[in-house]
């Protein structure tokens, strides 16, 4: 959860609560804006199973035709009506630009509540985008916590934990990846992971208590880092058959 405005609508607080919130929006989008109204996804936490309440929010997706004037006026009708909370908006045109990076988030971990599901299902090119920028975040962190020796073991302790959650990230793009379906929760995560060195990786670093960090500085930074290197080198042939064929279609003359 993040930063609660003042007179936001509450959450909801139970997978009942989540159903009527979500029938009360789809029901007033339909009156207020009819035929313009694409699709409405439940994304986030309550979609994966994973809610914990009272934190999680009610992640919703909306998809309209255009978003002009007259649409954010009925938007705002709307929101207020149906007295909703955040959500994201989005058009036709909107999902067609959009990166494809993190693409699962409106796919495989979503619910349609309403319309027919715009967003494209991620292919390996996508996820393999996904795993490029998380190795770029873990290999960071990996690399400024093997030679930032000023760091005090306080610090240190600061650290780690968000090392991991990269790390959990990169690991679960890696399974989308491999597999071409992104993990749906942590049962689904685990199992995919089960036997795997990955996992063992997984449960060294969790198993460390907070106090062990800085002692393990060295070892962390080395493992992580070798583990960043196996997934470039895993995803470089298919980085590469994208670039050539981005350079092929550039290198194409115009039609006519």
């Amino acid at each position: 959860m993040g930063r609660r405005d003042t007179f936001e609508p509450p959450y909801p607080q139970t997978r009942d609560e989540v159903e009527h919130y979500c029938a009360r929006l789809v029901d007033t989008l339909r009156h207020v804006i009819g035929d313009r109204l694409v699709c409405v996804l439940l994304c986030g936490s309550w979609a994966r199973g994973e809610a914990s309440p009272p934190t999680s929010d009610a992640d919703i997706t909306i998809i309209v035709d255009v978003i002009d004037t007259r649409m954010l006026q009925l938007l705002k009708q709307a929101w207020i009506t149906a007295q909703m909370g955040y959500a994201n908006i989005y058009s036709i045109s909107d999902v067609n630009t959009m990166s494809t990076v993190a693409l699962e988030m409106y796919t495989t971990n979503a619910e349609t509540l309403y319309g027919m599901n715009p967003f494209p299902q991620p292919i390996q090119a996508d996820f393999a985008e996904d795993v490029a920028q998380n190795i770029e975040a873990v290999a960071r962190y990996a690399r400024h916590h093997a030679v930032c020796y000023w760091r005090t073991s306080e610090e240190i302790e600061l650290v780690v934990p968000y090392l991991i959650n990269d790390l959990r990230r990169l690991m679960q793009n890696m399974v989308a990846f491999r597999t071409g379906l992104f993990p749906k929760n942590k049962q689904h995560f685990a199992e995919s992971l089960r036997g795997s060195e990955d996992l063992q990786l997984l449960n060294w670093l969790e198993a460390l208590d907070k106090a062990d960090y800085p002692s393990q500085k060295e070892a962390i930074a080395e493992r992580v880092n070798s583990y960043a290197n196996n997934c470039a080198r895993e995803i470089e042939p298919i980085r590469k058959q994208v670039r050539t064929a981005i350079a092929n279609l550039q290198l194409e003359p115009p039609a006519g």
